[in-house]
């Protein structure tokens, strides 16, 4: 289906392991950055099936929060 995967679920995972260590991991860091930025020029603001549901919207703003917060000024 074409939801799952652009849930970005899975960023939120990458993100989360790496906070018991409280080291940080760049390949990770990377990893979730091209996965999000790669997704927004896939999909731009209010075009395609993925800004239809207010619920797969709501899905994808806490990954978008904690990209953002994790990486702060690398974005």
């Amino acid at each position: 289906m074409v939801w799952e995967a652009a849930r970005l679920q899975k960023i939120t995972l990458l993100l989360f392991q790496k906070l018991p260590k409280h080291i940080s991991q760049k390949s990770d860091d990377l990893i979730a950055k091209h996965a999000v930025l790669n997704w927004i020029k896939q999909n731009p603001f209010l075009y395609g099936p993925h800004y239809l549901s207010p619920m797969e919207l709501g899905l994808r703003v806490p990954v978008f929060f904690l990209v953002i917060t994790d990486l702060g000024g690398e974005l």
